[in-house]
Protein backbone atom coordinates (compact mmCIF):
# COMPACT_ATOMS: atom_id res chain seq x y z
CA UNK A 1 0.00 0.00 0.00
CA UNK A 2 0.84 3.89 -0.73
CA UNK A 3 2.01 5.33 2.40
CA UNK A 4 1.68 9.03 4.07
CA UNK A 5 4.62 11.35 4.41
CA UNK A 6 5.14 10.65 7.91
CA UNK A 7 6.19 6.99 7.53
CA UNK A 8 8.42 8.38 5.22
CA UNK A 9 10.03 10.60 7.48
CA UNK A 10 11.25 7.51 10.17
CA UNK A 11 13.69 7.57 7.37
CA UNK A 12 15.16 10.49 6.85
CA UNK A 13 17.79 12.45 9.80
CA UNK A 14 16.80 15.74 8.60
CA UNK A 15 15.81 19.45 9.89
CA UNK A 16 12.61 21.54 9.70
CA UNK A 17 12.13 21.20 6.02
CA UNK A 18 10.28 25.24 5.74
CA UNK A 19 13.86 26.32 7.46
CA UNK A 20 16.45 23.75 6.02
CA UNK A 21 18.52 26.26 3.75
CA UNK A 22 19.06 25.52 0.10
CA UNK A 23 21.92 23.26 -0.33
CA UNK A 24 25.21 25.32 -1.45
CA UNK A 25 26.06 22.64 -3.79
CA UNK A 26 23.14 23.25 -6.07
CA UNK A 27 22.94 26.33 -7.78
CA UNK A 28 20.00 27.37 -10.74
CA UNK A 29 22.58 25.70 -13.61
CA UNK A 30 22.63 22.54 -11.22
CA UNK A 31 18.75 22.76 -10.68
CA UNK A 32 17.65 23.65 -14.28
CA UNK A 33 19.81 20.54 -15.14
CA UNK A 34 17.69 18.25 -13.23
CA UNK A 35 14.60 20.12 -12.68
CA UNK A 36 12.12 17.87 -15.14
CA UNK A 37 10.94 14.24 -14.48
CA UNK A 38 12.73 11.79 -17.25
CA UNK A 39 12.36 8.35 -17.81
CA UNK A 40 14.89 6.06 -18.99
CA UNK A 41 16.88 4.34 -21.92
CA UNK A 42 17.95 1.17 -19.86
CA UNK A 43 16.64 -1.25 -17.51
CA UNK A 44 17.55 0.25 -15.00
CA UNK A 45 18.88 3.95 -15.43
CA UNK A 46 20.56 5.06 -12.73
CA UNK A 47 19.73 8.89 -12.06
CA UNK A 48 21.20 9.75 -8.42
CA UNK A 49 21.96 13.35 -8.64
CA UNK A 50 21.99 15.88 -6.09
CA UNK A 51 18.92 18.30 -6.93
CA UNK A 52 16.64 14.95 -6.50
CA UNK A 53 18.47 13.95 -3.58
CA UNK A 54 18.35 17.52 -1.79
CA UNK A 55 14.41 17.78 -3.02
CA UNK A 56 14.04 14.30 -1.49
CA UNK A 57 15.93 14.89 1.93
CA UNK A 58 14.22 18.46 2.71
CA UNK A 59 10.79 17.60 1.15
CA UNK A 60 10.76 20.77 -1.12
CA UNK A 61 8.43 20.25 -3.31
CA UNK A 62 9.14 21.09 -6.73
CA UNK A 63 6.97 24.38 -6.84
CA UNK A 64 8.75 25.58 -4.08
CA UNK A 65 12.12 24.86 -5.66
CA UNK A 66 11.36 26.17 -9.06
CA UNK A 67 10.07 29.34 -7.61
CA UNK A 68 13.30 29.67 -5.57
CA UNK A 69 15.53 29.18 -8.34
CA UNK A 70 13.26 31.18 -10.76
CA UNK A 71 12.57 28.32 -12.92
CA UNK A 72 10.38 28.55 -15.88
CA UNK A 73 6.62 28.23 -15.89
CA UNK A 74 5.38 24.54 -15.55
CA UNK A 75 2.46 25.16 -17.66
CA UNK A 76 5.15 26.50 -20.33
CA UNK A 77 8.13 23.79 -18.95
CA UNK A 78 5.90 21.12 -17.88
CA UNK A 79 6.17 19.58 -14.04
CA UNK A 80 9.03 19.67 -11.99
CA UNK A 81 10.25 16.87 -10.65
CA UNK A 82 9.48 16.50 -6.66
CA UNK A 83 9.89 13.66 -3.83
CA UNK A 84 6.54 14.46 -2.56
CA UNK A 85 4.35 11.90 -3.87
CA UNK A 86 0.71 10.32 -3.23
CA UNK A 87 0.59 6.47 -3.77
CA UNK A 88 4.21 5.63 -3.78
CA UNK A 89 5.13 1.99 -2.13
CA UNK A 90 7.36 2.07 1.05
CA UNK A 91 9.43 -1.46 1.54
CA UNK A 92 11.62 -1.76 4.11
CA UNK A 93 14.19 -4.82 3.17
CA UNK A 94 16.04 -6.91 5.98
CA UNK A 95 19.56 -5.50 5.38
CA UNK A 96 18.30 -2.24 6.22
CA UNK A 97 17.71 -0.85 3.07
CA UNK A 98 14.08 1.15 2.43
CA UNK A 99 12.49 0.89 -1.99
CA UNK A 100 10.44 3.83 -2.69
CA UNK A 101 8.59 2.54 -5.96
CA UNK A 102 6.82 5.01 -8.52
CA UNK A 103 3.86 7.57 -7.21
CA UNK A 104 2.06 10.73 -8.33
CA UNK A 105 2.79 14.37 -7.44
CA UNK A 106 -0.23 16.30 -7.08
CA UNK A 107 -3.64 16.20 -8.99
CA UNK A 108 -4.46 15.92 -12.63
CA UNK A 109 -4.80 19.69 -13.03
CA UNK A 110 -1.85 21.13 -11.29
CA UNK A 111 0.84 21.68 -13.45
CA UNK A 112 2.71 19.56 -11.92
CA UNK A 113 1.30 16.73 -11.91
CA UNK A 114 2.95 13.89 -12.74
CA UNK A 115 2.75 10.13 -12.50
CA UNK A 116 6.34 8.60 -12.13
CA UNK A 117 7.97 5.39 -13.12
CA UNK A 118 10.98 5.51 -10.68
CA UNK A 119 12.54 3.91 -7.91
CA UNK A 120 14.43 5.61 -5.00
CA UNK A 121 16.84 3.25 -2.73
CA UNK A 122 17.40 4.63 0.84
CA UNK A 123 20.55 3.08 2.58
CA UNK A 124 21.34 2.76 6.07
CA UNK A 125 23.79 5.46 5.49
CA UNK A 126 21.29 7.56 4.57
CA UNK A 127 23.02 7.09 0.49
CA UNK A 128 20.05 7.87 -1.81
CA UNK A 129 19.63 6.47 -5.46
CA UNK A 130 16.99 6.61 -8.13
CA UNK A 131 16.38 4.30 -10.79
CA UNK A 132 14.44 6.08 -13.89
CA UNK A 133 13.05 3.30 -16.24
CA UNK A 134 11.68 2.82 -19.93
CA UNK A 135 8.12 3.17 -20.35
CA UNK A 136 7.96 0.22 -22.14
CA UNK A 137 9.60 -1.40 -19.41
CA UNK A 138 7.78 -0.02 -16.39
CA UNK A 139 4.79 2.50 -17.18
CA UNK A 140 3.84 5.65 -14.27
CA UNK A 141 2.25 3.45 -11.49
CA UNK A 142 0.78 4.91 -8.66
CA UNK A 143 -1.52 3.15 -5.52
CA UNK A 144 -0.21 -0.05 -6.48
CA UNK A 145 1.04 -2.65 -3.78
CA UNK A 146 4.46 -3.98 -3.09
CA UNK A 147 5.01 -6.89 -1.48
CA UNK A 148 8.49 -8.51 -0.54
CA UNK A 149 9.03 -11.73 -1.79
CA UNK A 150 12.85 -13.12 -1.43
CA UNK A 151 14.60 -10.63 -3.10
CA UNK A 152 11.74 -9.76 -5.45
CA UNK A 153 9.28 -6.68 -4.83
CA UNK A 154 6.24 -7.45 -6.62
CA UNK A 155 4.21 -4.62 -7.81
CA UNK A 156 0.85 -5.19 -8.56
CA UNK A 157 -1.77 -2.60 -9.92
CA UNK A 158 -2.12 1.03 -10.82
CA UNK A 159 -4.57 3.78 -11.02
CA UNK A 160 -2.08 5.36 -14.13
CA UNK A 161 -3.19 8.33 -16.52
CA UNK A 162 -6.41 8.12 -17.95
CA UNK A 163 -6.23 6.56 -21.44
CA UNK A 164 -3.29 4.07 -20.47
CA UNK A 165 -5.14 2.23 -18.34
CA UNK A 166 -5.66 -1.55 -19.39
CA UNK A 167 -9.48 -2.56 -18.68
CA UNK A 168 -9.70 -5.98 -17.66
CA UNK A 169 -6.09 -6.57 -16.68
CA UNK A 170 -4.26 -6.11 -14.18
CA UNK A 171 -0.63 -4.97 -13.53
CA UNK A 172 2.25 -6.77 -12.36
CA UNK A 173 5.80 -6.29 -12.34
CA UNK A 174 8.75 -7.99 -9.87
CA UNK A 175 11.47 -5.70 -9.06
CA UNK A 176 14.82 -7.22 -8.36
CA UNK A 177 16.52 -5.33 -5.34
CA UNK A 178 19.79 -6.78 -6.55
CA UNK A 179 20.57 -5.00 -9.72
CA UNK A 180 16.95 -2.90 -9.36
CA UNK A 181 15.68 -4.28 -12.72
CA UNK A 182 12.15 -4.63 -13.75
CA UNK A 183 10.33 -7.68 -15.22
CA UNK A 184 6.41 -7.57 -16.07
CA UNK A 185 4.59 -10.75 -14.78
CA UNK A 186 2.40 -12.06 -17.29
CA UNK A 187 -0.44 -13.07 -15.57
CA UNK A 188 -3.45 -15.58 -16.34
CA UNK A 189 -6.68 -16.73 -14.70
CA UNK A 190 -9.25 -15.00 -13.51
CA UNK A 191 -7.68 -11.45 -12.39
CA UNK A 192 -9.09 -8.75 -10.18
CA UNK A 193 -8.99 -5.66 -13.46
CA UNK A 194 -7.27 -2.54 -13.38
CA UNK A 195 -7.01 -2.29 -10.05
CA UNK A 196 -5.78 0.79 -7.48
CA UNK A 197 -5.60 1.56 -3.98
CA UNK A 198 -6.08 -2.24 -2.51
CA UNK A 199 -4.13 -4.48 0.03
CA UNK A 200 -1.70 -7.30 -0.91
CA UNK A 201 -0.71 -9.78 1.66
CA UNK A 202 1.35 -12.64 1.42
CA UNK A 203 0.31 -15.86 2.30
CA UNK A 204 0.97 -17.78 5.23
CA UNK A 205 2.98 -20.09 3.28
CA UNK A 206 4.71 -17.54 0.89
CA UNK A 207 3.32 -19.05 -2.33
CA UNK A 208 0.76 -16.75 -3.15
CA UNK A 209 -0.34 -13.20 -2.71
CA UNK A 210 -3.88 -12.04 -1.72
CA UNK A 211 -5.55 -8.73 -2.78
CA UNK A 212 -8.74 -7.59 -1.25
CA UNK A 213 -10.30 -3.67 -1.02
CA UNK A 214 -9.33 -0.87 -3.63
CA UNK A 215 -10.99 0.16 -6.63
CA UNK A 216 -11.17 -1.46 -10.13
CA UNK A 217 -11.66 0.60 -13.47
CA UNK A 218 -14.63 -0.87 -15.24
CA UNK A 219 -16.57 0.03 -18.37
CA UNK A 220 -15.06 3.52 -17.87
CA UNK A 221 -16.19 3.78 -13.74
CA UNK A 222 -14.60 3.10 -10.98
CA UNK A 223 -15.96 0.25 -9.16
CA UNK A 224 -15.25 -0.75 -5.52
CA UNK A 225 -13.46 -4.12 -5.24
CA UNK A 226 -15.06 -6.28 -2.49
CA UNK A 227 -14.09 -9.73 -3.14
CA UNK A 228 -10.49 -11.15 -2.36
CA UNK A 229 -8.25 -12.38 -5.06
CA UNK A 230 -5.31 -15.03 -5.44
CA UNK A 231 -1.92 -14.62 -7.32
CA UNK A 232 0.12 -17.60 -7.26
CA UNK A 233 3.73 -16.76 -7.40
CA UNK A 234 5.20 -19.18 -9.25
CA UNK A 235 2.99 -19.75 -12.55
CA UNK A 236 1.37 -16.55 -12.31
CA UNK A 237 -2.30 -17.54 -11.99
CA UNK A 238 -5.14 -15.83 -10.12
CA UNK A 239 -7.77 -17.52 -8.37
CA UNK A 240 -10.87 -15.31 -7.38
CA UNK A 241 -11.82 -16.09 -3.41
CA UNK A 242 -14.89 -15.03 -3.01
CA UNK A 243 -17.75 -13.40 -5.00
CA UNK A 244 -20.09 -11.38 -3.16
CA UNK A 245 -22.69 -9.65 -4.42
CA UNK A 246 -23.27 -5.99 -4.05
CA UNK A 247 -25.01 -3.18 -6.04
CA UNK A 248 -23.25 0.24 -6.44
CA UNK A 249 -25.25 3.38 -7.06
CA UNK A 250 -23.83 7.16 -7.16
CA UNK A 251 -26.14 10.15 -6.50
CA UNK A 252 -24.92 13.42 -8.17
CA UNK A 253 -26.16 17.11 -9.13
CA UNK A 254 -27.78 16.93 -12.51
CA UNK A 255 -25.66 20.13 -13.04
CA UNK A 256 -22.52 18.38 -12.55
CA UNK A 257 -21.46 20.83 -10.46
CA UNK A 258 -19.80 19.92 -7.06
CA UNK A 259 -21.55 18.98 -3.57
CA UNK A 260 -21.54 20.87 -0.73
CA UNK A 261 -21.63 18.22 2.12
CA UNK A 262 -18.06 19.50 3.70
CA UNK A 263 -19.03 23.10 3.42
CA UNK A 264 -22.91 22.14 5.29
CA UNK A 265 -20.54 20.47 7.73
CA UNK A 266 -18.69 23.05 8.96
CA UNK A 267 -21.97 24.89 10.30
CA UNK A 268 -21.75 22.30 13.14
CA UNK A 269 -18.54 23.52 13.78
CA UNK A 270 -18.49 26.54 16.68
CA UNK A 271 -15.10 27.85 15.22
CA UNK A 272 -16.71 29.00 11.86
CA UNK A 273 -18.32 32.14 11.15
CA UNK A 274 -22.01 30.87 9.99
CA UNK A 275 -23.35 33.94 8.38
CA UNK A 276 -20.00 33.94 6.03
CA UNK A 277 -20.51 30.41 5.19
CA UNK A 278 -24.46 30.62 4.82
CA UNK A 279 -23.58 33.58 2.76
CA UNK A 280 -21.20 31.79 0.21
CA UNK A 281 -23.75 28.83 0.21
CA UNK A 282 -26.89 31.23 -0.57
CA UNK A 283 -28.99 29.84 1.40
CA UNK A 284 -29.73 28.17 4.76
CA UNK A 285 -29.76 24.40 4.42
CA UNK A 286 -31.86 22.35 6.44
CA UNK A 287 -29.56 20.83 9.37
CA UNK A 288 -32.33 18.26 10.49
CA UNK A 289 -32.14 16.91 7.01
CA UNK A 290 -27.89 16.56 7.14
CA UNK A 291 -27.75 15.39 10.35
CA UNK A 292 -30.06 12.26 9.09
CA UNK A 293 -28.83 12.07 5.53
CA UNK A 294 -27.63 8.31 6.17
CA UNK A 295 -30.74 7.39 7.99
CA UNK A 296 -33.12 5.84 5.67
CA UNK A 297 -36.96 5.28 7.02
CA UNK A 298 -36.09 1.71 6.95
CA UNK A 299 -35.27 -0.51 10.17
CA UNK A 300 -31.36 -0.13 10.41
CA UNK A 301 -28.61 -0.40 13.02
CA UNK A 302 -26.10 2.38 12.56
CA UNK A 303 -22.49 1.34 12.51
CA UNK A 304 -19.89 2.90 14.96
CA UNK A 305 -17.80 5.31 12.36
CA UNK A 306 -14.21 4.46 11.35
CA UNK A 307 -11.77 7.54 12.36
CA UNK A 308 -9.50 6.14 9.53
CA UNK A 309 -12.84 6.37 6.96
CA UNK A 310 -13.97 10.11 7.60
CA UNK A 311 -15.73 10.51 4.65
CA UNK A 312 -17.26 6.95 4.49
CA UNK A 313 -20.78 5.71 6.96
CA UNK A 314 -22.17 2.76 7.07
CA UNK A 315 -25.21 0.94 8.61
CA UNK A 316 -26.83 -2.49 8.55
CA UNK A 317 -30.21 -3.76 6.99
CA UNK A 318 -30.88 -7.49 7.93
CA UNK A 319 -27.62 -8.84 7.11
CA UNK A 320 -26.68 -6.59 4.10
CA UNK A 321 -23.76 -3.74 4.66
CA UNK A 322 -25.35 -0.15 3.08
CA UNK A 323 -22.05 1.85 3.08
CA UNK A 324 -22.40 5.82 2.22
CA UNK A 325 -19.21 7.24 0.94
CA UNK A 326 -18.82 11.20 0.11
CA UNK A 327 -16.90 12.72 -2.84
CA UNK A 328 -15.89 15.89 -4.51
CA UNK A 329 -19.06 16.09 -6.82
CA UNK A 330 -21.17 12.73 -5.79
CA UNK A 331 -22.23 10.24 -3.09
CA UNK A 332 -21.40 6.85 -3.85
CA UNK A 333 -23.93 3.89 -2.00
CA UNK A 334 -22.22 0.51 -1.98
CA UNK A 335 -24.77 -2.32 -0.70
CA UNK A 336 -23.36 -5.12 0.14
CA UNK A 337 -25.46 -8.09 0.65
CA UNK A 338 -28.91 -9.46 -0.16
CA UNK A 339 -32.11 -6.88 0.04
CA UNK A 340 -35.34 -6.71 -2.24
CA UNK A 341 -35.27 -4.26 -4.82
CA UNK A 342 -38.13 -2.53 -3.61
CA UNK A 343 -35.68 -1.74 -0.28
CA UNK A 344 -32.89 -0.65 -2.82
CA UNK A 345 -35.19 1.27 -4.69
CA UNK A 346 -36.16 3.28 -1.11
CA UNK A 347 -32.77 3.26 -0.25
CA UNK A 348 -31.59 5.12 -3.18
CA UNK A 349 -34.52 7.75 -3.50
CA UNK A 350 -34.35 8.53 0.32
CA UNK A 351 -30.48 9.26 -0.74
CA UNK A 352 -31.65 11.26 -3.79
CA UNK A 353 -34.48 13.34 -2.24
CA UNK A 354 -32.56 14.52 1.03
CA UNK A 355 -29.51 15.89 -1.47
CA UNK A 356 -31.56 17.30 -2.95
CA UNK A 357 -32.93 19.42 -0.07
CA UNK A 358 -29.24 19.72 0.62
CA UNK A 359 -27.91 21.39 -2.44
CA UNK A 360 -31.38 23.10 -3.23
CA UNK A 361 -30.53 21.83 -6.80
CA UNK A 362 -32.23 18.90 -8.95
CA UNK A 363 -30.03 15.36 -8.51
CA UNK A 364 -30.07 12.24 -10.71
CA UNK A 365 -28.96 8.40 -9.27
CA UNK A 366 -27.52 6.19 -11.39
CA UNK A 367 -26.49 2.56 -10.54
CA UNK A 368 -22.61 1.53 -11.83
CA UNK A 369 -21.95 -1.41 -13.72
CA UNK A 370 -21.83 -4.92 -11.70
CA UNK A 371 -18.20 -6.50 -11.82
Amino acid sequence: MSQSWDYFDRYWERDDPITLPPNPVINKELYLKWRSPRTGKKNPEKASNPVWTWLARTRICGYTANKHFDGPDSLEAGPVWSAHRFGQSITPLPDGRVIFVAGEHEDHYDPDFYIYNDVFVLYPDKKFDVYIYPRSVFPPTDFHSATLVGDEIIVIGSLGYHGQRDEGVTQVFSLNTGDFSMRRIQTSGDMPGWIHNHTATLSDDRTSIILSGGTVFHQQNLIDNINEWSLDIRSGRWTRLSKHTCQQWVVFRRDKERIHLFDISMLEQPVFERKKLIKELGYEPDMNVFRNLYEPDIEHMKIPDDKDAWSQKFIKINEAIVRYKEGMSSVEMLIKGELSQDMIDSLVADLKNKLEILERAPCSAKQMPAL
